[in-house]
């Protein structure tokens, strides 16, 4: 039983994990997106095209 229980708790903590590192790649991915709008207006345009293209 206790086993069990230990490998359970083990296993939902790895799945946390993975979670946090998936949450960090989209706000990774969401900094580079703000990044780009600063950096270039061109860049900005296009970007704001395909995204309102894709809603």
């Amino acid at each position: 039983m206790f086993d069990k229980e230990h490998q359970y708790l083990r296993n939902s903590g790895n799945i946390q994990l993975v979670v946090m590192r998936q949450n960090e790649q989209k706000c990774v991915s969401k900094k580079n997106f703000f990044n780009a709008m600063i950096n270039n207006s061109k860049t900005f345009h296009s970007i704001l095209s395909t995204q309102s293209m894709r809603i």
